[in-house]
């Protein structure tokens, strides 16, 4: 964005018929008042709701270099023709942005997940964004985060990001961990069981009780089925799902599960910040190589966006604050990932036996 002059406001008051200033490259860099057949770009979080009630014509969806001073907002943009009914609504103004780390958003980690993202927002701020929140979300529900218009950068996992996120959401990165499955931006879930139980074989698996975080997960539940190839994709035994990883490893503690494939970097976590719900298990196994967590904005960014934003987050890891944060994350490095990278996982679709699952989440 830095390339084009900021957004200019003309004072007009929300609700108002929309008398914008416009500065672009290819207006000479001049101010001019919008007038009906102009082709501008609007950048509002609300523009799907634009499109249906206060734009007459929608003309392309390429990006162009134009900014609209009374609704900039670089979370979503779209090339209109100007009508005479363009009125900017109340909710354009000024409205921030969401940005959450949840998914080892763990308590112990909250503080250090802040201070990445204190890095993270500063840098995008110099970049000239506005509605950067100044603080993270914690502790909500991620799944509607990732849908909301009001998502400014997230962290998803990789199976939704194929499947429930498809042409939802731009692909910005994934972190590399200090854990030992790592190698780059991918890991390996680990197989747990009691200690003192019988490794599993293609014989005794149909008779094994498995705890899941949920049917959705890419480490949890998928890993675990195709950590035994013989299955072919379908697990023969009872299912239970828990909700959370440490959900899953408390049932396995109580005797109420059999094995649980687990998240590597949450394992490592769990070994700092809650030790106690290791005890007694053991890594039996490990699932097969994912990719990280992919870190995931608006489907609006563009590729100048995506470059703003993958070269803030590396910047934040690079201070001296990001270092001390990345300490207790067991944040390793940055890489920058699009789609493609994670497009593999959909081959890794696994299914269950028919009546075989049940929910204690």
């Amino acid at each position: 964005m830095s390339a084009f002059p900021r957004p200019v406001s003309t004072g007009h008051r929300p609700g108002d018929p929309c008398r914008c200033v416009v500065r672009s490259n290819t207006l000479n860099d001049r101010p001019e008042f919008l007038c009906v057949e102009d082709v501008i770009v609007i950048e509002c979080p609300c523009v799907g709701r634009l499109v249906g009630g206060y734009v007459a014509e929608l003309v392309c969806g390429h990006r162009t270099a134009l900014l609209v001073g009374c609704i900039a907002d670089y979370s979503s943009r779209i090339s209109v023709r100007v009508s005479n009914s363009f009125v900017c609504p109340p909710h354009c103004v000024a409205m921030e942005r969401r940005a959450s780390f949840p998914m080892y958003d763990f308590p112990w980690l909250e503080a250090a997940h802040d201070m990445l993202w204190s890095g993270i927002a500063e840098g995008l701020v110099r970049r000239g964004w506005t509605g950067v929140p100044s603080s993270l979300t914690h502790r909500d529900d991620a799944h509607p985060l990732w849908h909301e218009q009001e998502l400014l950068l997230s962290q998803s996992c990789g199976w939704p990001l194929v499947d429930e996120l498809e042409g939802k959401v731009a692909t910005i990165g994934a972190f590399e961990y200090h854990i030992a499955s790592a190698d780059g931006p991918t890991s390996r879930s680990q197989i747990m069981m009691r200690c003192g139980s019988s490794l599993p074989t293609s014989e005794s698996l149909s008779s094994m009780t498995a705890a899941v975080n949920s049917s959705v997960s890419l480490s949890g539940w998928i890993s675990l089925v195709r950590a035994f190839p013989v299955l072919d994709g379908v697990w023969p035994g009872q299912v239970i799902v828990t909700g959370a990883h440490d959900n899953s490893l408390a049932l396995l503690q109580a005797g109420d599960a059999d094995l649980a494939a687990v998240d590597a970097v949450s394992i490592a976590q769990f070994s700092v910040g809650r030790p106690e719900l290791l005890a007694g298990l053991v890594v039996v196994g490990q699932g097969p190589r994912i990719p990280c967590l992919p870190i995931i904005g608006p489907l609006s960014f563009g590729a100048e966006q995506l470059a703003d934003v993958r070269s803030a987050i590396d910047e934040a890891l690079s201070s001296r604050a990001g270092i001390e944060a990345a300490k207790p994350l067991l944040i390793k490095r940055f890489h920058a990932r699009d789609y493609r990278d994670y497009e593999r996982v959909q081959a890794m679709s696994i299914r269950s036996a028919e009546g075989n699952s049940r929910s204690t989440a």
